[in-house]
């Protein structure tokens, strides 16, 4: 197995252990935005068992810090995202919380405060990228000169992703299936999990059942679209609670 690396992602640093059961950790990074943000602080169980859904705490080095992502395909699953949308065995998974999607806005004069409140960037000339969710939209759409949804099909390339696999972006993604342990590893399993696994490991057998997580910041978080799948034994714990949680709007 090779060392891997941490790259911009949600992150955080042990501030008090019960090495039998709780971590409590205080967050940075933006992967789990709004569910969890910046100064969060959270409590990470290490006897809950990893299910759909749940929050994961994880570690990708040998250092103290941890990283947050949703866990959206057990071993075994066939895991695809369309057009934003994940699905599970062939089946559409309800997010677990209203989903934040980009929109093309126009704008003919600047809306200082609009620009503030909502993450966003600038496009070119009047029109602006707004990350917002649908209720955003509604107390935008009438301020604004136009907002659009944008659609990111396979025609939109993503070089960030994994490679090898039939996905071009983060919204059209997959499918692949989650291996489990004891699977021999060959060059798909391979393309799967870059950061634990390595050319030197073809041929053997999976010491390890892998997840699939993907963060809540959907559009930005460096998740197993990007840095692969996770092993069980990488997993610190499941995320028991929550606190001091303040929405982000505009960008870090």
């Amino acid at each position: 197995m090779k060392p891997s690396l941490l790259l911009g992602i949600c992150s955080c640093v042990i501030s008090s252990c019960n090495i039998n059961q709780k971590i409590k950790v205080k967050v940075s990074g933006a992967d789990m935005e709004n569910t969890i943000t910046q100064d969060a602080q959270v409590t990470i169980n290490k006897n809950l068992p990893v299910k759909y859904n749940c929050i994961i705490g994880f570690s990708l080095s040998s250092s103290n810090e941890i990283n947050f992502s949703r866990v959206e395909g057990l071993p075994g699953d066939t895991v695809e995202i369309r057009n934003g949308d994940i699905y599970l065995n062939n089946k559409y998974c309800m997010p677990p919380n209203e989903k934040v999607l980009p929109y093309m806005v126009y704008m003919t004069q600047i809306k200082g405060d609009i620009l503030e409140k909502y993450k966003n960037r600038h496009w070119n000339n009047d029109y602006y990228i707004f990350y917002i969710t649908k209720e955003d939209y509604s107390n935008i759409v009438n301020i604004v000169d136009s907002i659009y949804l944008l659609k990111f099909d396979s025609s939109f390339v993503d070089n960030r992703l994994l490679k090898g696999l039939n996905h071009s972006n983060k919204f059209d993604f997959g499918p692949l299936i989650v291996p489990k342990k004891d699977q021999i590893i060959d060059n798909a399993i391979l393309s799967l999990a870059p950061t634990y696994l390595s050319h030197i490991d073809l041929g053997n057998k999976l010491n390890d059942d892998y997840y699939f997580c993907v963060g809540d910041n959907f559009i930005d978080a460096t998740d197993s679209r990007t840095i692969g799948l996770i092993p069980k034994s990488s997993i610190v714990g499941i995320v028991e609670s929550i606190s001091n949680v303040n929405r982000v709007y505009v960008e870090p």
